[in-house]
């Protein structure tokens, strides 16, 4: 019985120390690879941001990784509406939100309409939509968006 309460409180902890929870660490210490990916913070401090706006976590995980590759870009997911609504507001010097494939034309209607309004600056990034979906097209368009126009700094409180 004691290994049994041992395991499961080892599966609570990891459970419970997802990206997003996970506190900061220094600059240039590696990122731990336990779970899913939600977010990317790079060390760059004037890095450029993304917010991936999907459905899926494994696919979420897979292109933060992406992003995280591209080199001195920091990414950050959102799931639902809310949650992109919120990332648009706070997340540091965003540049582009990229829809994922489960996104509905409805959602995606919604999320231009408050960028337009909130982040007329960002650019919206679509594969499989404005591009043929491949993760090579999908670094290409985002090393494209980011190199198009300087960081606008961080967003400020809405």
């Amino acid at each position: 019985m004691g290994r049994v309460a041992a395991v499961l409180a080892a599966l609570s902890l990891v459970a419970c120390t997802g990206p997003e929870t996970r506190p900061q660490r220094h600059a240039g210490a590696p990122a731990p690879e336990r779970g899913p990916m939600k977010e990317y913070v790079s060390p760059a401090p004037d890095a450029p941001s993304v917010v991936l706006y999907g459905r899926t976590a494994a696919r979420m995980d897979e292109v933060v990784r992406l992003v995280r590759d591209l080199g001195g870009v920091s990414a950050y997911g959102a799931f639902t509406e809310e949650e992109l609504f919120a990332r648009i507001a706070t997340v540091p010097r965003l540049r582009v939100v990229l829809f994922g494939g489960g996104i509905d034309a409805a959602s995606r209607a919604r999320a231009r309409a408050h960028l337009a309004t909130h982040a007329p600056d960002v650019t919206v990034s679509e594969p499989g939509h404005g591009y043929p979906y491949s993760d090579a097209n999908i670094a290409a368009d985002l090393r494209a968006r980011l190199a198009a126009a300087p960081p606008t700094g961080p967003t400020p409180p809405r």
